[in-house]
C-alpha cells in the first residue's frame, strides 16, 4: 500500500512540475530598473520602485501595465530622457501629462527600444506637454501610441505608427511625424 501511495504521490509530483513549467513562460510580471515587480505597476508608488514618479526608470516586462496617478515632470536637458520602455508594457497616463517644465527643453519623453521583454509595447490616454525635442521614439515594430494629445512644442513622433486618434496643438517649432 505504501509503494502505491508514493507512486501516486511521485506522479502528482511530476504533473505539478510540468503545469508550473508550461505556463511560467506565460507570467504577467513587470521589471523596473532590472528589479521584478507586480504586472500592474503605479506611478509615484513606493512598493513598485517609482516613489519619485516614472520619470528616470527603464521597465520592460510581459503584459506590464504601468499606470499614472498623477502627472509626470521630466528633467530638463536636451540629453535626457524621461522614460525608458522595452517590449511587453503598456503605458496607461489616464488622462494625465508628462510634462517637460523648462523653455530651454527637454529631450525625449519616452523613449521604447530595449529588445528585452516579450509583447508589444503601447502608450495611451495621456498628453505630452512642453518643449520635449521628441515626444515618443521608438526602434521597435511592436510599438503604438493611442489616445494621446501633443501639445507645447513637442516636436516628434519617430519610429512608430501614429493612429488617428493622435492630437497634436499648439506648437512653438512645428511637428514632424516620421514612422
Amino acid at each position: 500500500m505504501t509503494t502505491i501511495h508514493n507512486t501516486r504521490l511521485v506522479a502528482l509530483s511530476i504533473l505539478c512540475v510540468i503545469a508550473f513549467a508550461t505556463n511560467s513562460a506565460a507570467v504577467d510580471v513587470c521589471y523596473v530598473d532590472g528589479v521584478v515587480r507586480a504586472a500592474v505597476i503605479q506611478s509615484n508608488d513606493p512598493m513598485d520602485g517609482l516613489s519619485s514618479g516614472a520619470c528616470g526608470h527603464s521597465i520592460y516586462g510581459t503584459n506590464c501595465r504601468l499606470d499614472f496617478t498623477q502627472d509626470q515632470v521630466a528633467a530638463v536637458g536636451p540629453n535626457t530622457t524621461c522614460l525608458a520602455l522595452g517590449r511587453g508594457v503598456t503605458v496607461d497616463m489616464g488622462n494625465y501629462s508628462l510634462i517637460c517644465p523648462g523653455p530651454t527643453g527637454c529631450g525625449v519623453g519616452v523613449t521604447i527600444g530595449s529588445s528585452t521583454g516579450t509583447g508589444k509595447t503601447t502608450i495611451t490616454n495621456g498628453t505630452f506637454s512642453g518643449p520635449f525635442l521628441e515626444g515618443v521614439r521608438s526602434t521597435l515594430s511592436t510599438s503604438e501610441v493611442n489616445n494621446m494629445r501633443m501639445e507645447g512644442g513637442v516636436t516628434a513622433l519617430s519610429g512608430l505608427p501614429v493612429s488617428d486618434r493622435v492630437s497634436i496643438e499648439n506648437y512653438y517649432i512645428g511637428a514632424l511625424l516620421l514612422g
